[in-house]
């Protein structure tokens, strides 16, 4: 909730209460994975401009995702590392195949709330 109401106060104190828990995984009250703690490290520290943290939270997450075999946070690791890595001109190959990975994804899953996010970050950096 930090990120998306771009709470700067909260999202440094929560970083900071977080950290520690990053390898773990978020399970909503209905018992649905919800992601690595890394993955929404990743989202604060971008917001906060902690560029490279965010980026090595990211490919934490994606790591810890793949492990679990989570197609979804696989996915939206993807799409959020790809916004990142394309900030950097060495990593501008590797973010438009991140990118392109999860949009074949979302497409072929069905997974449209994905599709539709990978699209919008598409646009932004063409």
């Amino acid at each position: 909730v930090a990120v998306l109401v771009h709470d700067t106060e909260h999202a440094r104190l929560l970083i900071e209460k977080l950290t520690p828990y990053a390898e773990l995984a978020s399970v909503t009250a209905l018992a649905l994975y919800d992601g690595a703690g890394a993955f929404y490290l990743g989202l604060m520290h971008r917001m906060l401009g902690n560029l490279d943290e965010a980026v090595a939270q990211h490919e934490r997450a994606l790591q810890l995702h793949k492990q679990l075999d989570s197609l979804p946070m696989i996915t939206r690791s993807h799409i959020e590392l790809a916004g990142l890595l394309h900030e950097r001109s060495d990593q501008r190959e590797r973010a438009s195949v991140m990118l392109a990975e999860a949009r074949r994804v979302a497409r072929v899953t069905g997974m449209t709330p994905i599709l539709q996010q990978a699209d919008r970050i598409a646009q932004r950096l063409h």
